[in-house]
């Protein structure tokens, strides 16, 4: 049987308090998607363990999520959620996936530096 849903909040210290990012474990695509209307903008980062550009952007999404507090990180282990990767067509890796209302408005695929993530970030929230 599919695994059911298991979200888990890792807490990110911040010098007013934390930061939490959240990271959805599952199959459980209803589940996923209802995650995705909980705020104005919602950030989905699908990665992989083994994948090194995710790894260089791990400590990007953090600092990010620190720096937006009003901005919703979701963080998808596509080996792990393999239904929602392939619901939402992630065939390369990372892919930064950007929601409004539980709507796409926006995707970046790869990673070469924080740049690209940090300005669509800024230019969605507002």
């Amino acid at each position: 049987p599919e695994s059911t849903r298991q979200t888990t909040t890792v807490e990110t210290p911040t010098k007013s308090g934390s930061q939490k990012v959240h990271v959805f474990e599952g199959n459980d695509v209803a589940s996923f998607e209802k995650l995705l209307k909980d705020t104005n903008l919602v950030v989905v980062d699908f990665f992989a363990d083994w994948c090194s550009p995710c790894k260089r952007a791990l400590p990007v999404v953090d600092a990010l999520a620190q720096e937006h507090s009003d901005v919703l990180f979701v963080k998808v282990n596509t080996e792990k959620s393999s239904a929602v990767a392939k619901k939402y067509g992630v065939k390369g890796i990372p892919r930064f996936l950007f929601f409004k209302g539980g709507t796409k408005v926006d995707d970046l695929t790869g990673f070469d530096d924080k740049k690209a993530l940090e300005e669509r970030v800024v230019k969605l929230k507002s």
